[in-house]
């Protein structure tokens, strides 16, 4: 079991700074496994348990996250307006990332991770992941859809295709494709002749968003489900 110091550790998951953490020992105020630590550099394993302030936690080495994306939310740390990140309730870790965007107006399933290595196989253009979006529309589905059947120009980028088209009801529609262009579902519906007046992603690879998540709320997922995300299954 791959171990680290509990200083860097509880640093890493917003505790403080690694001079809070070893004041905070001095107080006796954090235990490994039930025992006082003593010592900032005392190595501990992930998933042990570890006590700060009477509050038992087990941090894992990587973290995967599904989350329920409202609308009025940006994908960064840096931003004028709320950010996902504000979201998630401490402790969480430093390093955790979104694996790819959703627009501000755009909701629904939403990853995030520390593990960059699961993050890349997923957004890496060679092998990027299907992702499938039910798009609500400003006029009635016609034969005017049946172009996403057929190669879209986008400027600057160049052609993007469909991977799948299914009609929902008169003004939905579930799109999918594999694509990470900018605004790509909007602009692709723009080229149809319609606009799209409500978007949101239901499902990444074979993972779906979980229908009891309401917006704003996060799990994490299970090991079953970040095999999911692959379009070929691992």
């Amino acid at each position: 079991m791959k171990k680290v110091r509990i200083d860097k550790l509880l640093s890493d998951y917003q505790f403080g700074s690694r001079n809070d953490i070893k004041q905070m020992i001095k107080e006796h105020r954090i235990f490994h496994n039930h025992m006082l630590v003593m010592n900032a550099q005392q190595k501990v394993e992930y998933e042990s348990t570890i006590t700060v302030d009477d509050i038992d936690y087990r941090f894992s080495e990587h973290v995967y996250l599904m989350l329920n994306k409202p609308k009025g939310y940006e994908c960064s740390h840096d931003s004028q307006h709320p950010t996902v990140y504000d979201l998630i309730p401490l402790p969480y870790p430093k390093s955790l990332f979104t694996v790819g965007r959703l627009d501000i107006d755009t909701t629904g399933l939403l990853l995030l991770s520390t593990d960059g290595d699961w993050a890349h196989r997923i957004t890496a253009k060679k092998n990027q992941s299907t992702k499938t979006y039910l798009v609500t529309l400003n006029e009635l589905v016609d034969e005017r859809i049946n172009r996403l059947n057929q190669p879209i120009i986008l400027e600057p980028e160049g052609k993007v295709l469909a991977k799948e088209i299914n009609v929902i009801n008169e003004y939905q529609i579930l799109l999918s494709i594999t694509d990470g262009k900018y605004h790509q579902v909007k602009r692709m519906m723009h080229a149809t002749g319609y606009e799209v007046i409500d978007l949101s992603r239901v499902k990444i690879g074979s993972l779906a968003l979980d229908e009891h998540l309401d917006y704003g709320r996060m799990r994490n997922l299970t090991s079953e489900e970040k095999n999911l995300v692959f379009d070929i299954i691992e």
